[in-house]
């Protein structure tokens, strides 16, 4: 059985993904539920690496700019991606 990793999704993400992910077996929070929904995107980021929250967003470009200003180790720029 593969350990429940947890998820958050950003406001770009459907639910129908939060919902895939929780049937799965893994834990889920959507931005929705946690924070203004028009909160930045800088905040957004900090918030899933302090509370060590895998990021599910369509908007890949705008957090791998935040992710090098705030000068992550080459190894966590990289595993940010985008999956089809």
């Amino acid at each position: 059985m593969v350990s429940p990793i947890p998820f958050f999704t950003d406001n770009d993400v459907p639910d129908s993904v939060g919902v895939y992910l929780e049937n799965a077996g893994h834990s889920v929070q959507r931005l929705r539920d946690c924070m203004p929904t028009n909160s930045p995107d800088k905040i957004v980021a900090t918030a899933c690496r302090e509370a060590k929250l895998v990021l599910v967003t369509h908007n890949i470009k705008d957090f791998k700019r935040i992710a090098k200003k705030h000068e992550l180790s080459k190894r966590q720029a990289d595993s940010l991606c985008r999956i089809e």
